[in-house]
């Protein structure tokens, strides 16, 4: 069935935008409709008729004082050939009324075109109509002329144009096209015009000033645009503008774009550098704003700010020998600060390099106490000692390959070049057979890529190793480190105890050089976020690490981002290349294990079932007992008088889980009742076992000012709707519309959110006879179902009639039977099928 509206009616008014017919052109395309009409009526505010405009006010105002008091608004003097004269034709485009009038102008296109079924989309006087055949669109155009003929209006031929959305189309500034929406050229043009005329008036400002001009520019327009990619900035004011405004508006992806294009300008203004370092810097561009500062600070050695700047950054990576190069371009510019000196200590010392490491040590310590300490040698790491060459068949890379599972299609091999150096680099195949008999045997050593396609995990690791600061500090000392390796495992230890008394088997393995991997196995591949929650509350019950250890969890991540594979992990059972170690699975008391391969074989996988169970009986706090006597008589009435809001909440109390869409919901109801109410929302979500309290504040900051209306809630929630029933009636007020958060107003006084109308006040309901809401909403449903029907079953008689005038013919056979047309009274047609 053909749908026919409007949107035009719902336009060009307070609170309303040009973004709202973008969304529903979108929302049509996305429906199918892929034939355009995109039309512009020419000259239109100078060629209103103003007879025209003054007999269709009146046909809603009577008040004769209202209509002259128009009538003398449209009056306009013309002069011309040396005479005044009246102009009947034409409104003021800038005035308060104008948009008003318009509208009440082209109300009667609006519903000539709407009558006709055709899917209109106005804005002012520019409009498109939509429809999903070349035919249908082709007959749009020919009624869109007549249709403004009658209101002495016609179509601007350059401007008006058939098409497929395939061609793309430009709408109130966008181009659009199947991909979606964006800047059309001519906005870009437009605004890139702008950028140069303001940036020429303020050259003799100073720098800062100028940028905050365009950035107000650029604001204003992407505030439509929501974007401000495809302008091209033409000097360095115009790049930094572009790139903060980007920033603004969560482009990061822009924004480094942007940042690329710094090598397009000669830039010989240190502020300028020292501007363009912090972008870096907020971009996690760590290593672009080190070359940026350290340029700052070749221009200018003593730029304070420049240097404030340096130290903030995190110059230490998992790549050791390039966190080295880092700190010594630092310390070059910055030679009097301690910090870069201990950092670069730390490098050296897990190259092994103790020399180096004591003498940069040494170098911290003198700039921090101003002396000259007694020097003391590092000594090397201990070996820990290993068991005799093992041997595994077969059989055990079958068992290994089953138990150990990432990634699919991609795995990393360590590696060592000809310095030294050792690092990861991926494999692009899966892993094979072939492939872990050589891990096994020790010929290489490889890794394994947590995360799936699907942001899941078959296993996690929670890591326990010696802190690299107590490592470098303890490292002169053979005690001490002994001690502290003993100290990890006991740490691994506790962690252990927790999943014994949850009855957990976990795996505890020498990770070859500063500590202890515990491995969780899981029957199926469970979310990475799931996984992530469960390592944290395993470590959260072991307490904290001793002194001088570290935990970490691995995937050390929810989900995987661009075009990164996301945390690595090295398999056990290998040869860790840094200590020529063998990876080995211990026991309790830090023996290895006689049989390891038996130990894989009798591993017990962790169901998520058992996962979610444990999490829900240990980390759900709020009980319902603490949530009901929370209850304010405002959210109360809420809860009693919509079945669906009562039943999400009690389904977050008893599940402890709710959905996405479930939880936007309840946002978009408790969250509307004031402070009480979003208090009351963080105490129903948080029952559930992945509820965030820092997540649902900040949804809470971005919810829109309307609270969630009876039929999205409905359709959102169709089977809880259907059977728990859901048929409010509410005594609306004009544009007001029908929403659960209305049954919070049957308290007697004026409660903290919004009014549902956005210029009305709601009122109490009158007396209504019982039923009458029912019926008369009923009616209503069935009188604009027929209408439409009405206008669709004119229309396919229209075309049918199209098709027999064609074929010069008063019947045809169908496959349904003999179709007849039979003329009655006028143009007029009675139809029959013969079976």
């Amino acid at each position: 069935m053909r749908e026919s509206f409007c949107l035009a009616a719902l336009l060009y008014r307070p609170g309303i935008s040009a973004l709202d017919a973008l969304d529903k052109v979108e929302s049509l395309i996305k429906d199918g409709f892929k034939w355009v009409l995109g039309g512009d009526i020419e000259k239109f505010f100078d060629s209103i008729d103003h007879d025209l405009l003054l007999s269709f006010v009146a046909e809603r105002v009577s008040n004769p004082h209202v209509l002259k008091l128009i009538k003398e608004f449209l009056k306009t003097s013309v002069f011309e050939n040396m005479s005044i004269h009246e102009e009947y034709f034409g409104i003021t485009q800038g005035s308060v009324i104008s948009p008003l009038l318009a509208n009440i102008y082209l109300h009667h296109f609006d519903s000539e075109l709407t009558a006709k079924g055709y899917h209109l989309i106005r804005y002012a006087d520019d409009f498109v109509i939509l429809e999903d055949s070349q035919e249908r669109i082709g007959k749009a155009l020919a009624d869109t002329a007549a249709a403004l003929r009658t209101l002495k209006l016609k179509l601007n031929e350059k401007k008006t144009k058939l098409l497929s959305v395939r061609e793309g189309f430009v709408f109130l500034g966008y181009y659009i096209d199947f991909k979606g929406k964006g800047p059309s050229k001519k906005a870009i043009t437009a605004i890139s015009q702008k950028l140069r005329e303001v940036n020429q008036a303020d050259k003799n400002r100073n720098i800062g000033e100028r940028i905050d001009d365009l950035k107000q520019i650029i604001r204003g327009w992407s505030t439509y645009f929501h974007i401000c990619r495809g302008i091209e900035p033409e000097n360095t004011p115009a790049l930094i503008a572009l790139i903060e405004i980007s920033l603004e508006l969560g482009d990061e992806e822009n924004a480094r774009k942007l940042l690329g294009k710094k090598r397009d300008f000669t830039i010989d203004q240190p502020d300028i550098w020292y501007r363009l370092g912090n972008l870096a810097q907020a971009l996690g561009l760590k290593d672009e704003a080190l070359n940026i500062f350290s340029q700052t600070l070749t221009l200018v050695p003593d730029h304070f700010k420049a240097k404030e700047s340096l130290k903030q950054l995190q110059l230490v990576y998992e790549d050791v020998y390039s966190s080295i190069e880092r700190l010594k371009k630092f310390i070059h510019f910055c030679p009097g600060l301690a910090q870069p000196y201990r950092d670069l200590a730390f490098c050296y010392a897990e190259l092994g390099e103790y020399g180096l490491a004591q003498e940069s040590y040494q170098k911290a310590l003198k700039l921090d106490i101003g002396t000259e300490p007694e020097e003391k040698p590092i000594t090397p790491l201990p070996s820990l000692k290993d068991l005799p060459p093992l041997v595994f068949s077969d059989e055990d890379a079958s068992i290994f390959s089953a138990l150990f599972k990432g990634r699919e299609g991609i795995f990393a091999r360590q590696w060592v070049d000809e310095k030294g150096r050792k690092g990861f680099s991926p494999v692009t195949h899966s892993l094979t057979l072939e492939d872990i008999k050589n891990h096994l045997s020790g010929k290489e050593t490889l890794g394994l890529y947590l995360l799936n396609d699907e942001d899941q995990v078959y296993l996690a690791v929670i890591d326990v190793d010696i802190d690299q600061k107590a490592l470098l500090e303890y490292a002169k000392d053979e005690e001490t480190t002994l001690k502290l390796h003993h100290l990890t495992h006991q740490d691994a230890v506790r962690i252990a105890s927790v999943c014994d008394d949850l009855k957990l088997q976990v795996l505890l393995e020498d990770s070859g050089y500063k500590g202890r991997h515990l491995w969780f196995f899981f029957a199926n591949p469970i979310p990475a976020k799931l996984a992530r929650i469960f390592l944290k509350f395993i470590t959260e019950q072991a307490g904290k690490p001793s002194g001088g250890i570290h935990w970490e969890i691995f995937p050390n991540c929810d989900k995987l981002k661009g075009k990164r594979f996301g945390p690595l992990i090295k398999l056990p059972l290998g040869i860790h290349k840094r200590t020529n170690r063998r990876c080995l699975i211990l026991d309790r008391e830090s023996n290895p294990l006689p049989e390891q391969m038996t130990a894989l074989s009798r591993i017990k996988h962790i169901t998520q079932q058992t996962l979610e169970e444990i999490l829900l009986t240990y980390t759900v706090k709020p009980n319902a007992a603490q949530l009901k006597t929370k209850e304010s008589p405002l959210i109360k009435s809420l809860l009693s008088g919509c079945k669906v809001i009562n039943h999400l909440v009690n389904k977050a109390r008893e599940t402890h889980y709710l959905n996405n869409s479930e939880r936007l919901t309840l946002l978009y109801t408790l969250g509307h009742l004031g402070d009480k109410g979003k208090e009351y929302l963080h105490k129903a979500i948080s029952n559930c076992i992945n509820y965030d309290y820092n997540y649902t504040e900040k949804q809470i900051t971005k919810m829109k000012s309307c609270p969630i209306s009876c039929p999205r809630t409905k359709e959102k929630h169709e089977d809880i709707a259907l059977v728990l029933g859901c048929n409010c009636e509410f005594n609306l007020p004009p544009k007001g519309y029908p929403s659960p958060v209305l049954h919070a107003l049957k308290q007697p006084k004026t409660w903290p959110f919004q009014s549902l109308s956005r210029d009305t006040v709601i009122q109490d309901k009158k007396a209504i006879p019982e039923g009458i809401n029912a019926n008369l909403k009923r009616y209503i449903e069935l009188r604009t179902q027929l209408g439409g029907i009405e206008k669709n079953i004119q229309r396919i008689e229209g075309e049918m009639s199209s098709y027999f005038d064609k074929a010069e013919t008063d019947s045809v056979t169908t496959e349904y039977g003999l179709l007849e047309r039979r003329r009655k009274a006028g143009d007029r047609f009675e139809w029959v099928i013969k079976l």
